[in-house]
């Protein structure tokens, strides 16, 4: 699966960049929908980018201030860590 429609690469993109995480950051912080988020040039997310390094969005301030760190992403995540999630929703690990 390379591209798709919209210029969004597929899974097995070689490109190194997190679709899911650069439209979620965008319709997130923009309050757009993907549609839309597809409507930009690339140099008008850099220039978006490059000003939130400088002005962070809110949500993100408020993030880091209360010291929020996002949860290993299921497709980043060890064998140990769907042990300890299972046993959290469990209670117990099958026997």
């Amino acid at each position: 699966m390379g591209c798709q429609i919209g210029g969004r690469a597929g899974p097995s993109s070689s490109a190194g960049i997190d679709w899911g995480e650069l439209y979620g950051r965008l319709c997130t912080t923009l309050g757009k929908l993907p549609a839309e988020i597809d409507d930009l040039y690339l140099w008008e997310v850099e220039e978006l980018f490059d000003y939130w390094t400088r002005h962070p969005p809110v949500h993100e301030l408020v993030a880091g201030y209360m010291g929020y760190k996002p949860p290993a992403r299921a497709d980043q995540q060890t064998a140990e860590d769907f042990a300890s999630f299972f046993a959290e929703m469990t209670g117990a690990l099958p026997g």
